[in-house]
């Protein structure tokens, strides 16, 4: 989804004659939480979970991030998609579907029957491919109802996301955490991250559930790394479509007095830029 969007930015800006000015997408999780107009403290500990990226970034300051840990393998996202056709619930894009499914079950018979992949490892990385093959041999049972497999799912994934953000914000004595991407959506994970989160003083921000076209726009301006002075590249230049948490730091500088970023977080007009 994102290769067609890069393509069209290309096309239009030879066609138009302006400047491509290179966004990573994932500071646009990050700044969504910002929307909002809360007082978020620092250092925050942002989770990242999508269909691409499942990330832990600890957010010294605006436009200061350092990378924590990340998937080894399958995305968060990615494997909820995966096992919701394992369980013949979508062929596409079917983890708010599962998680759906998952709501319809009252008692989780099951609960410990999966595992919860790399939860007790001192390292914040994830790995949730192995988890996905145990649904699958779970499913070849035939044993158990859709609903009570696709709950168990959800809570393994969400058991590792919440133990690994909670024991991150500590060990880097976060101040906040911050939720982010399309999975930041889950009910399930949002209620146990703060619910988590409380018992060890720390408060959790969490993006809008349906941010509207106006949130969106804003988004892409709090994503822009320099608003003035940016860096431009030429239209021809190859550029991974799926940034990693890693390039972050490399791509923010300067975010923190930006007038964009002062626009975007007060709801003025942002400046043009031709």
């Amino acid at each position: 989804r994102i290769r067609p969007c890069i393509e069209a930015a290309k096309a239009l800006s030879l066609a138009w004659n302006k400047p491509l000015i290179p966004v990573n997408h994932l500071i646009g999780h990050i700044y969504a939480n910002f929307l909002e107009g809360q007082d978020i403290p620092f250092p925050a500990l942002v989770l990242i979970v999508s269909g691409g990226h499942t990330d832990l970034v600890l957010m010294k300051n605006h436009g200061d991030f350092e990378y924590i840990g990340g998937t080894l393998d399958d995305a968060a996202g990615e494997a909820f998609d995966k096992t919701a056709r394992l369980l013949g619930i979508s062929k596409y894009l079917g983890g708010a579907l599962l998680s759906k499914e998952a709501a319809t079950c009252i008692d989780n018979t099951i609960r410990g029957e999966l595992p919860r992949p790399m939860i007790n490892e001192d390292s914040f990385d994830f790995s949730f491919s192995g988890l996905k093959t145990a649904v699958k041999r779970l499913v070849e049972k035939e044993e158990y109802p859709t609903n009570v497999v696709a709950c168990e799912f959800e809570t393994a994934v969400v058991d590792v996301l919440v133990k690994k953000t909670i024991n991150a914000s500590k060990k880097f004595r976060a101040k906040s955490i911050l939720l982010g991407g399309g999975v930041a959506a889950n009910t399930q994970l949002r209620f146990r991250l703060k619910l988590e989160a409380e018992k060890v003083s720390i408060p959790v921000f969490v993006p809008p559930i349906r941010p509207g076209p106006t949130v969106t726009a804003r988004t892409s301006i709090l994503s822009i790394p320099l608003c003035t002075g940016a860096k431009f590249c030429a239209c021809r230049e190859r550029r991974s479509a799926f940034p990693t948490s890693r390039r972050i730091v490399s791509s923010t500088t300067g975010i923190t007095n930006s007038t964009c970023f002062l626009a975007a977080t007060s709801g003025t007009t942002p400046p043009v830029f031709s």
